[in-house]
């Protein structure tokens, strides 16, 4: 609980980022993971990011992402973002389970928080995680949802990742449910 607190600092800047991205087995210390990749959510609705890990601790590691979407398509609307969390992992392999803390900023202006339980193998996983967003002119709302994913490879991984989210609202009590599909590369020098 101490690493939580002694990094949560530098989250107060953070994003709404849909992809996952990440395996519930820390890094070991001083290990270092970079990706890049693209989560497609339907339409004209997408994002492209870049991540890096790294790991701090014995059973720690934390992570960085710059996200967004290109102001093109029919609609023109785009984003950006920044993203940071912290993983705990909570059991020793080969089936590991983990506790994220993510948070994020995007402009224009949204805040969002992403407490997420991740479990599987190195290269397996799945999380249950929960987006909570915030921002001016009174969007808001929750985000719960499932994914999976895999890293496939030894130090150069194709990472495709699928899921499903519910758009809560917070002036609503109807639910959007989303499927979603991330496509992405990651290397472990």
């Amino acid at each position: 609980m101490k690493r939580f607190l002694f990094i949560l600092p530098f989250f107060l800047f953070s994003c709404y980022t849909t992809a996952f991205f990440q395996s519930p087995k820390i890094l070991d210390k001083g290990k270092v993971e970079i990706g890049v990749g693209m989560t497609e959510t339907g339409g004209d609705l997408y994002e492209i990011f870049g991540q890096m890990r790294i790991g701090i601790g014995k059973k720690s590691d934390i992570g960085f992402r710059v996200f967004g979407k290109p102001p093109i398509g029919p609609e023109k609307g785009g984003f950006v973002g920044i993203y940071g969390d912290s993983k705990e992992q909570l059991t020793d392999g080969p089936f590991y389970v983990s506790y994220v803390l993510g948070l994020s900023y995007t402009y224009p202006f949204a805040l969002a928080a992403y407490p997420t339980i991740a479990v599987g193998t190195e290269n397996f996983y799945g999380a249950a995680r929960v987006i909570i967003i915030g921002g001016k002119g009174g969007i808001g709302g929750i985000v719960p949802g499932l994914t999976f994913g895999a890293f496939i490879g030894e130090k150069f991984f194709i990472v495709p990742e699928f899921g499903i989210l519910a758009l809560i609202p917070k002036e609503e009590l109807q639910v959007y449910p989303n499927l979603y599909f991330s496509l992405g590369v990651s290397i472990r020098p």
